[in-house]
């Protein structure tokens, strides 16, 4: 939005710019007045220049505060998966460990 803002200034002044070089003599009251409002457009564009260079500057920073979030979400999805192995294999030892203890209790009881 600011970059349009300068554009159309500077475009308001182009008028100004073509007026000095159509040979018309100006009074020193309009060309004070035409360098005043060059002037101007300098700082405006100045003015814009530094806030977009602010802009830019944020924009690294929010870009690298997302690249850090997004590598902690990928090392907790990573720890995620390790712990959702080591309760499988864990269930499994289990499951085994229920199977293999049925298995003795029915030995030691003399059935099937």
């Amino acid at each position: 939005m600011v970059k349009l803002t300068m554009i159309a200034r500077v475009t308001n002044g182009l008028p100004l710019a073509e007026g000095l070089d159509d040979g018309r003599d100006l009074t020193d009251a309009e060309m004070y007045k035409q360098q005043a409002e060059l002037e101007s457009f300098k700082m405006e564009y100045a003015n814009a220049q530094l806030e977009c260079n602010e802009v830019d500057e944020r924009a690294n920073i929010l870009a690298s505060e997302v690249i850090g979030l997004e590598e902690k979400a990928c090392q907790l999805r990573s720890n995620e998966l390790k712990l959702e192995r080591q309760l499988e294999n864990s269930q499994a030892e289990i499951s085994s460990f229920k199977n293999t203890h049925y298995f003795v209790s029915k030995q030691s009881t003399g059935c099937c």
